[in-house]
């Protein structure tokens, strides 16, 4: 072969290599993104279904589901109480239609008991921004209070956001492109003047942010979601496509719930890394407040990004064995981690690694908890709790008026205190639940329905005063190595 032919060909194959990279771009760019949020007061908890299959199992109020992605055309999404089939909605179901590149977020708003609940499409705006830019934006979903103010660092960005239809058509929802500066304080307020609620927000460049508000004025709930963008033309990572997995499985939810406090999500990012044969699981949990978003690392790779305050990862597989962790301040490099740990994981395992105490104080660190990986016996679910209020010594789990877990310490509070963890297997049902801090505050966790073989891990974070929890659900099969 000359070197004239052999040099056309290498053209030819990087030609080729580059036209199949922007056909699969445009491909990844044109499909339909979907995601539900619940953010009505009194609906309790809910299942959602997606043209009749289960799509979403246990909805509690302020979970914002990921994003996944689905065929292009019209569809129908059904509510229905926990448990109840979808012949038996709580409200008419919703039939709407997505085009290719659609990004729609479907929010359950209003009240039933003022007969305003409904299924609220927003259309949201995921188109490329430039670099060293941040979007923000707001869903006003604060039933019935009048239009909103959203300021950031003490400038109104965003002036009479109405409640969805109080406007005309108008849909809640308003964005506003920043420059990417890291922490901005962003402050949602009542347009005569009423604060509601200041939430300090990492904003990084090529990121999209969205702030959902409910509850109501004395009670104030906020979900915050962070999805990359693309930036200069690099495309937004998504789930397969709906073409390849035609009905999306159930997934579970994680939901925060308490008088101002805020739900994050990181939409697209952290995900599930591929199973690895004879592996183990790893999650993290950011419960540090006041601490800045992290990047985790494991043996000098990034693994999870943008863990924020105060949120519970998904599972990523890692192999068995000693790994270097890493805390760093998102978006700062390696070499200026925050904390450094070496962790010894043995082949089979669930571990979960909570960010807890104070970078002020010095009393910052993470608690390693090894979770229970016993399969769980017919009929039986795994109730899981961990205890990270600092300044509650120890709490109490109440299921049913029955005391589930006694005087459970906060980690290194006492000594031979324990890690601040504790689980037991209960009978598949409903159970209400509340929580004892210090024998003085009771934080009440609602009805939880429970299911067979799946796992239910609670974690109680704050402070004694502003106390609120993060539940998370699992099928236990679909988690195990």
């Amino acid at each position: 072969m000359t070197p004239a032919l052999q040099s056309t060909l290498h053209r030819a194959a990087w030609l080729l290599a580059l036209l199949l990279l922007t056909l699969s771009a445009s491909a990844q760019e044109a499909a339909a993104r979907l995601r539900m949020g619940h953010l009505a007061l009194d609906a309790g908890t809910v299942d959602v279904y997606l043209d009749d299959t289960l799509y979403l199992e246990a909805v509690t109020l302020t979970t914002l589901s990921p994003w996944r992605s689905l065929p292009a055309g019209t569809h129908t999404m059904t509510i229905t109480a926990a448990g109840v089939q979808p012949d038996t909605p709580l409200l008419t179901p919703l039939q709407f239609t997505v085009a290719d590149g659609d990004w729609l977020t479907l929010a359950l708003i209003g009240r039933r008991a003022s007969g305003s609940l409904r299924l609220h499409a927003v259309r949201e705006d995921y188109t490329p921004i430039p670099p060293a830019e941040t979007r923000l934006s707001v869903l006003h979903a604060f039933y019935p209070n009048p239009p909103l103010t959203v300021s950031v660092n003490g400038t109104p960005v965003l002036v009479g956001l109405a409640y969805p239809g109080t406007q005309g058509t108008n849909d809640g929802l308003d964005t506003v492109n920043l420059v990417a500066r890291g922490r901005y304080e962003i402050a949602l307020g009542l347009i005569d003047g009423t604060p509601v609620r200041t939430i300090p927000v990492s904003m990084g460049a090529g990121r999209h942010y969205f702030i959902a508000l409910t509850g109501t004025v004395d009670n104030p709930l906020t979900v915050v979601a962070s999805t990359p963008l693309a930036v200069a033309g690099t495309p937004v990572a998504v789930t397969p496509a709906a073409a390849e997995t035609p009905v999306p499985a159930p997934m579970a939810t994680t939901t925060a719930t308490t008088a101002a406090t805020t739900t994050v999500t990181a939409s697209a990012t952290p995900a599930i890394v591929p199973v690895l044969s004879g592996g183990a699981r790893l999650r993290a949990g950011h419960f540090a407040p006041g601490a800045p978003d992290f990047d985790l690392y494991l043996n000098g790779a990034a693994v999870l990004d943008v863990l924020p305050y105060p949120t519970l990862s998904e599972y990523v597989a890692v192999a068995g064995g000693t790994l270097e962790v890493a805390l760093v301040i998102a978006g700062e490099p390696l070499n200026a981690a925050v904390l450094r740990q070496s962790l010894t994981v043995a082949p089979g395992s669930l571990v979960t690694l909570m960010a807890i105490g104070s970078l002020d104080t010095g009393t910052f660190r993470l608690q390693v908890i090894a979770e229970n990986t016993a399969p769980l016996r017919p009929a039986l679910a795994r109730v899981a709790i961990f205890h990270a209020v600092p300044d509650a010594p120890f709490i109490n789990l109440i299921a049913n008026q029955t005391l589930l877990v006694d005087r459970l310490a906060f980690p290194g509070a006492f000594a031979g205190g324990g890690d601040g963890f504790f689980s037991v297997d209960v009978l598949a049902t409903d159970y209400t639940m509340q929580v004892e801090l210090n024998d003085a505050r009771t934080l009440n966790l609602g009805t939880i329905r429970m299911g067979a073989g799946r796992s239910y891990f609670i974690v109680v974070a704050g402070t004694t005063a502003t106390a609120f929890y993060v539940l998370d659900a699992v099928t236990l099969a679909d988690v195990l190595p």
